[in-house]
């Protein structure tokens, strides 16, 4: 039963950690980078979506224990990847040019709050 409720939180097996439980119902994340840039988030693991600031709600790639998978979009040339860990509270933006290995990454610490109103430009 236990094992039931904890994967209904969407906590890690065998207890809870504060993210995950918090995670369980609709909520606004504002996430900071150390170069001062902000990124603000809807996100709804229930309904399988999330809306980042100004863009339109779309579909969670993936969701573990660990890991909120938002978008991974491989092209020919270049891998762009955001996912946000559950653990740490970290919102991690990446991209990876295929043919040199180029790599960048941008790493957010988050807040959780209340969902809000988020523009919707697209």
């Amino acid at each position: 039963m236990r094992a039931i409720l904890a994967a209904i939180l969407g906590c890690v097996f065998g207890g809870c950690t504060a993210s995950g439980a918090a995670l369980a119902k609709p909520v606004g994340l504002t996430c900071t980078a150390a170069n001062g840039a902000i990124v603000r988030l809807n996100l709804d693991i229930a309904a399988r979506r999330y809306q980042k600031e100004g863009f339109p709600s779309v579909p969670i790639e993936s969701v573990t224990d660990h890991r909120v998978v938002l978008m991974h979009d491989k092209t020919a040339t270049l891998v762009v990847t955001a996912f946000l860990d559950r653990d740490t509270m970290t919102y991690v933006a990446a991209s990876e040019e295929a043919l040199t290995h180029q790599r960048s990454e941008t790493r957010y610490a988050c807040v959780i709050g209340p969902a809000f109103s988020v523009a919707n430009t697209g």
